[in-house]
């Protein structure tokens, strides 16, 4: 694959799947395969599905599974955990279930079985092979860096964390932060408390403290 597309693999049979796979599809429901999937492949990257409208990154729509209707329930209560929706269809599908979701945004994951790895145009994702030409049993899609980076963000900075206790002769007393910023603490009790969860604190003299305060 290039940078900016990456490999991802279903299937019911997650025994099957290439050991070295680090995008999988799994299903909450129907085969509700994603505990066998987290077990196997603990390192994974799972993106989730539904086939019955229950709360999931991906909506299966197709035969079988919901309609172009459920679709639209599913996305107007609000039952997709990703970022936005994500419809997975056929292109024979696609008219309808365009007509049927017309207003929200949505990201479109189709299917087209050429056995060759391939964007379908407007498509932030296409399933591409099914068993009977990916090798194995399973299906394989190609789906955009951009796409499974908007599904699972990085976490966020960690907060600003505290780096000393500053301590002015026991009365003019402070949280100092590491870039450099300062927070008074009022009473003799939070600053006690405060240092049995920063053990690293340090009691400076009042220039000391001057110097850090008048930044």
């Amino acid at each position: 694959m290039t940078n900016d597309l990456v490999t991802v693999y279903d299937s019911v049979n997650v025994g099957a799947i290439p050991s070295d796979a680090q995008y999988l599809l799994g299903y909450v429901d129907g085969f509700a395969n994603i505990p066998a999937m987290r077990a196997r492949f603990p390192h994974a990257q799972i993106i989730t599905c539904t086939v019955a409208g229950n709360p999931a990154m991906v909506a299966d729509v197709e035969s079988g599974a919901m309609t172009p209707y459920d679709a639209r329930s599913w996305i107007a209560e609000r039952r997709y955990t990703g970022p936005f929706p994500v419809i997975y269809s056929n292109e024979s599908s696609f008219v309808a279930v365009t007509v049927e979701l017309y207003g929200p945004a949505w990201s479109w994951w189709a299917a087209d079985w050429t056995g060759v790895p391939h964007l379908v145009p407007g498509s932030d994702a296409t399933q591409y092979a099914d068993p009977t030409t990916s090798g194995g049993d399973y299906d394989v899609s190609v789906a955009k860096l951009s796409l499974i980076e908007a599904l699972f963000p990085p976490p966020p900075p960690p907060k600003k964390g505290s780096k000393m206790i500053i301590v002015n002769n026991g009365t003019t007393q402070y949280i100092l932060f590491d870039d450099g910023s300062v927070i008074p603490i009022d009473t003799p009790a939070d600053l006690a408390a405060l240092a049995e969860v920063l053990p690293g604190s340090v009691t400076l003299s009042p220039a000391m403290v001057a110097r850090f305060t008048q930044r």
